[in-house]
Order: structure tokens, then C-alpha cells, then sequence
């Protein structure tokens, strides 16, 4: 690829949204004055995905009605331009799939006007279930440092600057007995421009500490310091499990956020959501306890949690390692994954060992590093019933090493519920995931993984099934182009078995004119490459390493559409080409993925189109079905 991507001025707000079969997109040209997504029909959607399109030079702005670009207000997040590497994106989902995100109320604006964004969301019914998950509060924190702390908080030592309530309803009947704050998602994100890095803090009333260090976006556009490095969380079920400022978990009082800037004047740009009914905060039925340490490991971790994550701290040189019992980093074996450091700064990577659950899943890590005092962040969530204690579900975590050969080989034969697998930094070879049948002309391939041989990022595939142990390892293979080297394992199981697997339906390159006799396809091309409808669970888009096109994922109303089409209609997510260049964050494919929340075959694979900028180049496309 040549040259980036045109950005043309259209004069609009926003193009009237394209909405069918349960999935939507809209081009948004942008405005100083923000516009909502969507307030046509089918406006209350379970997902929505906002994006930058590669090209442009100004920021973009998601939020509230009431932006303020000057102050922070009203921003619930701020899109860094793609001037090449990687295409920023603000994610917004409910996890229990039902339709709570009104269009109509998020808003987008741009730094400069004429400039574009894509929308994209996907939607049960499109209607309101009565509950709606609400953007309550959007700003920016930073100094001068308030003079005191949240209630019972101490803060951590430094200029703490807390995080507060602002715009959190209280249901009235309890707060005599419960003086928490309930709500659904939090995020914080560093603000473009900054220089120092920011300590995120929590306080639970006894001990305060460090969980993670974000590093700052000086706003260089050059390299991967565009891009701005966040952290979030949400209740796992959708609901307003978590809490400001006393959780009612049995024996587990939590307080609050905050954090500590290196420089005093600089902070976070904050967001949090609450679901309501008819401007009523919705009691939660089970509510989180939060916890986060930092320092020098323990070499084993043992805990029960519903979420847990570890994160590389800047500055720290050493490789950490995570694996079983028989962990040896030095010959490779018992290998969960290794972050790689954060030395000079750009990204910190991360491990989450238990994603979002709502149960509490019992795990025991080993942890070796390279550097014997470099220090690894942490942190936890615990659920449990309202006003109650939490049990430990027996669900289990296991994985290790497995070694790579040129011909395809099953990653192992049970059933799992959820399994990433991630190459090992240092090593210089791709890694082939895909069916018993790939082969390196791409036939059976699901995903492609990018080697990390001088450092800066693993990629990693991760498939889930929501309904339980449906992913056969015996149907999933993995390859490798250097023979002898290996990927790094994480499974999981529940011990719950689905009436039907979580099949493979299709695994592929597809390229225009597509591979079937009956297209007619003029420049986009369907999502299989051929004409028809099949209903599927979850769908995976990446560009391949090593070409130069941008890749387009958009409705099926692209396949019409004249292309190059400059005002990107019917476009959902530009996928930014991987040219293969170790040297940035070139070496990252930009992937596209979709899935049903409870696993059904809630999509159709003719919902989606493809078109790669240069015509004839293949596009890796994965497909599963229950």
C-alpha cells in the first residue's frame, strides 16, 4: 500500500443508517458539533463499535450531547487519527445480549470537520427492554489535587486525585443501610498529549495501592504512540455489579478508584455507565469486590476470581513468564504466555488469566522473571450475592506448551469453553491456526499469528464458547512456518456440555471475484465468496501479514456499491493492511470479529461484505456455527 486512504469532506453529519437482520452501520462525517449515531429505527442495540478510518488527521470524540473538546466534558473517549499502524475504536457492549445502548444517546464529534468515522452495531431486537445503560458521567480528572479523599480513603501516597460519583443514582429505600454507588462500567483512558505516565490506584478502607501504570500518548503520530492506553471494567453480567463505596459483599468493603499522574497537572479522561429504568438505577442481584497490588511476583499464585488480570509495569526490562507446575522458561515447557517488557515505553502488555465470568473461577499460576526484581501489576474481581458471600464454581484453568511442526497437528483432545493461544517473543516464524485440512496456501486456515521476534507485542488468537465446553481441541490445529518453535496455551473448562460442538463452518482465503460459479460481484465480494445465507454464531475478518491492501468489512448493501467509494457507505471497520515490517506496530494484523453473547446462531454470514483495496487480494475469514 502506497498511499493511505483518502478523507473526503461531505458536508454531512451523519449518512442515514443502514439497519437489517439484527446488524447496522453508518459513515458519520464529522462535526465540532456532535451528532448521535443513530436515532432511526432499531436505535437500542446490544454492541456498537465507533472507529477511525485510516488517513485522517484529527481526533475523533465519543461521548455525551454536551462534548467539550477544551474541557474534557462530556467525552467518554478519545480516538487518536491513523496515520498507519493501527485504527483506534471505541467498544461499547452489555454483556447479558440484551438491546440497553441507545444510539440515540451516544454522540460523535471530530477534530476536524469533514472528516469521517464508522459505526457499526449489532442488536437482538433493536427495541427498548425498559433498562438502558446509561453514559452518566464523562470528564476529564486532573489537578490541581483535591484536598481530600474519598470516604474511608486514604489514598495512595502522592498527590492522589480520587474518583468520584458524579452523575450515579442511588436507589433511595436502601441508602440508609448501603451507601454504594451501583453501576455497570467504568473506563479510563490516557488523554492524547501527555507526557508522563498515570498510577492507577484503588482504596478499600485498610490498604491502598498501585494496580497499573498507563503510559502516556505524547501524541506523536509517527510510530505506536498514537495511540492511547486505557483500563476498563464492567460487571460481567451486564448489570450494575459494581461499586463506589461500600459493596455490599460479605466482608469485603470497597471503596473507590483514583489514581497518582507523574506530573501533577496531567490526568485521565473518565467514563462510567449505569443501567436505569425510567431514570431508576436497576439493583444488581450479585456485586463485585475489587482488589489490585503491584510488585515483585510470588513464584505461585493461587486465588478464585470472576476476572483476573496482570499487566508489564513501564520502565521493567524483564520478560515475565506464566504457565503450570512444570514452567521452565528456559526450555520452553509448561508455557501459558510471556509479556513481553514495556522498557522504553509505547504499550504494557497484559495477561488476563480469568476473562469476564460471573462466577468465581479458582486458578493456581506459576510466574518466573527474567529480571528478578522487576515488578508485575495485578488485579481482581470476586462476585458474590448481595449482601453475601461468594462460592467457588469448579471450573478449572490449565494449559502449557505446544510445539510447532510444518504439517498441521490437533491442539489436544477434550472440550473446552474458552482456549488462547499466543506466540512466544524472540521466536521468528508465523503460527497457522486453523482445521485439519490447512495448508500454507490458506485453504483451512482460521488465523494467522504475526511473530514477535524483536519484542513490542505477541498477537494471540481467543475463541469462546459461551455455552459451555463446546470447542472440540481435537478439530482445532495449529502449524508453524519454523519447525520446533512454540505457542503458549490458556484453557478453560466449566464442565457444562452443549447440545451441539462449536463448529468450525468455514475457514479461508476469500478474494474477489469469489470462488463459486453464480457471483455476480462488481467490486465488494460476500463474506463466504459466495452467494446464500447461513446462519452462524461468530465470525473472524483479518488482513493477511505481508500484503499491502486495506481491507473493508462492511453490510451487504456494499456489494452494490462502485468502489473505491469515497464517502465509505455500507463500510462497518477499515482493517489497516500488515505490511510485514518488524520496525512498528506494522507487525500486527488488524482483525474483525463478531459473536452471538449466549453462543446461538444469532448472525447470518450475508450480513457481511468484503473488499480489499487492491482487487483479487485475499482476505482470512473464519466462520463458527453451534
Amino acid at each position: 500500500m502506497n498511499t493511505l486512504l483518502p478523507v473526503f469532506s461531505l458536508g454531512l453529519l451523519a449518512n442515514a443508517a443502514i439497519v437489517y437482520a439484527g446488524t447496522g452501520a453508518a459513515t458519520i462525517t464529522l462535526s465540532v458539533s456532535p451528532a448521535a449515531v443513530n436515532c432511526g429505527g432499531s436505535s437500542f442495540v446490544n454492541r456498537v463499535m465507533i472507529s477511525v478510518i485510516p488517513g485522517g488527521d484529527g481526533k475523533v470524540y465519543v461521548g455525551q450531547s454536551s462534548q467539550n473538546a477544551s474541557t474534557g466534558d462530556g467525552i467518554a473517549q478519545i480516538l487518536f487519527p491513523n496515520r498507519g499502524a493501527h485504527s483506534e475504536q471505541f467498544e461499547l457492549a452489555d454483556p447479558s445480549g440484551n438491546d440497553t445502548i441507545n444510539l440515540c444517546n451516544l454522540y460523535v464529534s471530530g477534530e476536524i470537520p469533514g472528516e469521517m468515522a464508522l459505526a457499526s452495531w449489532k442488536y437482538k431486537n433493536g427495541t427498548s427492554t425498559g433498562n438502558e445503560m446509561v453514559l452518566v458521567q464523562a470528564q476529564a480528572y486532573s489537578g490541581p489535587i483535591p484536598s481530600s479523599a474519598p470516604i474511608g480513603c486514604a489514598g495512595a501516597t502522592g498527590p492522589f486525585v480520587p474518583i468520584g460519583p458524579a452523575g450515579l443514582l442511588q436507589d433511595s429505600s436502601l441508602i440508609d443501610t448501603d451507601p454504594s454507588y451501583y453501576f455497570s462500567k467504568i473506563r479510563v483512558q490516557v488523554i492524547p498529549g501527555q507526557e508522563g505516565k498515570i498510577h492507577l490506584a484503588w482504596c478499600n478502607g485498610v490498604t491502598d495501592g498501585y494496580f497499573h501504570v498507563l503510559y502516556p500518548n505524547t501524541g506523536a503520530t509517527w510510530q505506536h504512540s498514537g495511540w492511547s492506553e486505557g483500563w476498563d471494567l464492567q460487571d460481567p453480567g451486564g448489570q450494575n455489579g459494581l461499586s463506589m463505596y461500600d459493596g455490599a459483599v460479605s466482608g469485603a468493603p470497597f471503596h473507590g478508584w483514583g489514581f497518582v499522574p507523574d506530573i501533577g497537572t496531567e490526568g485521565l479522561q473518565v467514563a462510567v455507565w449505569q443501567l436505569q429504568n425510567n431514570s431508576s438505577v436497576v439493583d444488581p442481584a450479585s456485586v463485585y469486590s475489587f482488589s489490585g497490588t503491584n510488585g515483585v511476583p510470588p513464584a505461585t499464585f493461587s486465588a478464585s476470581a470472576s476476572r483476573l488480570r496482570f499487566r508489564v509495569q513501564p520502565a521493567n526490562c524483564g520478560k515475565l513468564y506464566f504457565g503450570n507446575a512444570s514452567l521452565n522458561p528456559s526450555s520452553g515447557t509448561g508455557l501459558y504466555t510471556t509479556l513481553f517488557p514495556n522498557c522504553a515505553g509505547g504499550w504494557s502488555e497484559e495477561f488476563v488469566a480469568i476473562p469476564d465470568s460471573n462466577v468465581n473461577v479458582p486458578i493456581t499460576l506459576n510466574i518466573a522473571t527474567e529480571v528478578p526484581t522487576d515488578s508485575l501489576s495485578s488485579e481482581a474481581l470476586t462476585v458474590a450475592p448481595y449482601g453475601g458471600s461468594g462460592a467457588i464454581s469448579s471450573q478449572s484453568v490449565g494449559g502449557g506448551t505446544a510445539v510447532l511442526s510444518n504439517a498441521p497437528s490437533a491442539i489436544g483432545i477434550s472440550f473446552v469453553h474458552r482456549i488462547t493461544i499466543s506466540v512466544t517473543p524472540g521466536q521468528e516464524g508465523l503460527v497457522f491456526i486453523g482445521t485439519a485440512s490447512m495448508s500454507t496456501d490458506l485453504n483451512g486456515v482460521i488465523a494467522i499469528l504475526y511473530p514477535n521476534t524483536v519484542g513490542r507485542w505477541s498477537e494471540q488468537f481467543d475463541l469462546l464458547d459461551p455455552q459451555g465446553d463446546g470447542i472440540d481441541l481435537s478439530a482445532l490445529y495449529i502449524m508453524g512456518e519454523v519447525s520446533g518453535e512454540y505457542v503458549q496455551v490458556v484453557t478453560e473448562t466449566t464442565g457444562v456440555t452443549p447440545p451441539t460442538p462449536f463448529s468450525v463452518y468455514l475457514a479461508s482465503a476469500i478474494s474477489y471475484p469469489g470462488a463459486c460459479t453464480g457471483g455476480t460481484y462488481l467490486y465488494a465480494v460476500s463474506l463466504t465468496g459466495c452467494p446464500g445465507s447461513t446462519p452462524i454464531s461468530a465470525l473472524r475478518v483479518q488482513v493477511i501479514p505481508g500484503l499491502d491492501p486495506a481491507v473493508s468489512v462492511g453490510t451487504a448493501a456494499m456489494l452494490s456499491d462502485t468502489e473505491p467509494d469515497s464517502t465509505f457507505a455500507d463500510t462497518a471497520k477499515v482493517l489497516y493492511p500488515n505490511w510485514g515490517d518488524y520496525d512498528i506496530h506494522e507487525g500486527f494484523s488488524e482483525t474483525f470479529a463478531l459473536a452471538c453473547q449466549d453462543g446461538t446462531n444469532c448472525l447470518t454470514s450475508d450480513a457481511f461484505s468484503l473488499w480489499p483495496e487492491y482487487a483479487y487480494y485475499p482476505v482470512l475469514v473464519a466462520l463458527w456455527q453451534h
